[in-house]
């Protein structure tokens, strides 16, 4: 059973977001500076600003990455990063 306490931090976090989340499918690729190859990611989701991903390596909080998909390809700011049911996902912010 789910404390108060903890319910209620998860409201919280929850309302801090401002911008629908939509369901996103597909793969993806992450450069990062100063590494030859890229890291593989699978969308999970996306809003107006941003994307959530699951990669098989940790993304350091606050490095810049830049996401190619097959129509294009954006910078983004890893805003985080966890090890969720023995997977790591990502949340990348695009200004």
């Amino acid at each position: 059973m789910i404390s108060q306490k903890k319910l209620s931090v998860c409201q919280q976090l929850l309302e801090r977001r401002s911008e629908e989340r939509r369901t996103a499918f597909g793969s993806v690729e992450l450069y990062r500076e100063g590494a030859g190859s890229p890291v593989r990611a699978k969308l999970i989701d996306t809003s107006n600003h941003g994307f959530r991903v699951r990669v098989g390596v940790a993304l350091v909080p606050g490095e810049q990455v830049r996401m190619c998909y097959p129509w294009g390809d954006v910078v983004a700011r890893v805003v985080w990063c966890t090890e969720r049911q023995e997977k790591i996902e990502a949340g990348l912010f695009v200004p």
